[in-house]
């Protein structure tokens, strides 16, 4: 690890239920129930083959960011007002990770995937509103893959990567000239 790079550990991960995975919960226990009602095991192997594609399915959310190496380049200098455009590259030195998200308080980009040992560099644009430096501001890094029922994502993460901002140059004025002077 060097310096200015974060590598995502188990216990940097953090997965949830999304809405839709409450959907899916509630429709298993409306199923399970129908199947203990009816007594019927063809109804009882649906509930449970659903129930451990769903454990299952956390196992692979949980891959799909473990070992990811995150890190920020800095931008070019641009003036105030302007968007700062910073870079945010994903090292991948496993299998291939889908439906990638990086997330910061000023939007997310959309999701992207990282094909297996390769690197991919996404462009993280941030408003600027005074001069000086600029830092990039705490990232994470989240996905819904494999089925969409849970979200994983990651701590927030602070990388050292800053980009410079310079004052906002003056509207151009035009140009004055004396009454009744000739030029």
């Amino acid at each position: 690890m060097t310096q200015g790079e974060v590598v995502l550990g188990t216990r940097q991960i953090y997965i949830l239920p999304n809405r839709h995975g409450l959907l899916f919960t509630l429709v298993l226990a409306a199923l399970a129930l129908a199947a203990v009602n009816y007594s019927n095991a063809l109804a009882y192997l649906l509930t449970f083959l659903l129930a451990s594609m769903a454990v299952v399915s956390l196992l692979h959310a949980q891959r799909n960011l473990l070992t990811l190496r995150i890190t920020a380049a800095g931008g070019d200098p641009v003036f105030a007002g302007q968007p700062a455009a910073l870079r945010v590259c994903l090292h991948n030195d496993s299998g291939a990770r889908y439906a990638l998200r990086v997330e910061s308080a000023h939007g997310a980009l959309p999701p992207f995937d990282v094909p297996a040992h390769d690197t991919r560099c996404v462009v993280l644009s941030i408003p600027t509103w005074k001069r000086g430096w600029l830092d990039c501001p705490p990232l994470t890094l989240a996905s819904v893959f494999p089925l969409g029922i849970t979200r994983a994502w990651s701590r927030r993460l602070t990388l050292p990567a800053r980009c410079l901002v310079y004052p906002k140059p003056a509207e151009a004025a035009p140009w004055q000239t004396a009454a009744g002077a000739e030029g």
